[in-house]
């Protein structure tokens, strides 16, 4: 980190993770010189810090080609992303949990070739412990990325039972743009909720908050 940046806020942070496939020496130099912030980048990881002149970032790109999983947080709001490949039956049936709430999409997804894209918005009330295990457990078998892998695999599976979990959580009561009664509108459906995967799902709900 450079000494002037000590004084500088940080504006955003973002946490990377290729869990399939290692970046090979020209891909870290790839994604260091990708983007305007300051780039840690391993064969497997990747910490993007963004200071005061942030403009954003776009992510997905990055988990396109190289990463599988990411986190931000900023101001109390988490963005989960999570990156596999996909069919395109299973992604038609995933995009029926993608919506927003009138101002932010809280789910939505897409396919880049035979690769899926799921991306969460979310209030989460966090165990500090996790993310503090994610600074000491390398391996990420633990620690914030050690739950998304367990996200990620359901969602691999078909299981989507944390997109619905948002869906149940941020969906509003009253909104028009999601009237039942709107021709062409099919709400999601509930999923089945076998025990197996049901300890990932419920932690995840008791996760989810409201805005503070």
């Amino acid at each position: 980190m450079s000494f002037f940046n000590i004084f500088r806020r940080v504006h955003a942070t973002y946490e990377f993770l290729a869990l399939d496939k290692p970046l090979e020496k020209a891909d870290r130099d790839k994604v260091s010189k990708s983007v305007a912030g300051v780039a840690s980048v391993t064969s497997n990881r990747a910490s993007l810090v963004f200071y005061d002149d942030f403009s954003g970032i776009d992510f997905e790109s990055l988990m396109e080609d190289h990463f599988d999983l990411m986190y931000n947080l900023d101001a109390g709001n988490w963005i989960l992303c999570y990156a596999f490949p996909g069919s395109s039956d299973l992604f038609n049936k995933l995009k029926r949990f993608c919506f927003d709430d009138g101002a932010t999409q809280i789910a939505d997804a897409k396919r880049v070739e035979s690769r899926v894209i799921v991306t969460m918005s979310c209030y989460l009330d966090l165990d500090p412990k996790m993310l503090k295990y994610e600074q000491q457990d390398k391996s990420s078998t633990t620690g914030m990325f050690g739950f998304m892998t367990k996200i990620r695999a359901q969602l691999m599976n078909g299981d989507f039972r944390t997109l619905y979990a948002l869906w149940e959580k941020y969906m509003p009561e009253e909104n028009d743009e999601y009237d039942d009664d709107e021709e062409g509108f099919i709400p999601p459906p509930k999923p089945n909720n076998p025990p197996q995967g049901r300890d990932v799902v419920d932690a995840f709900k008791n996760m989810l908050t409201d805005e503070d």
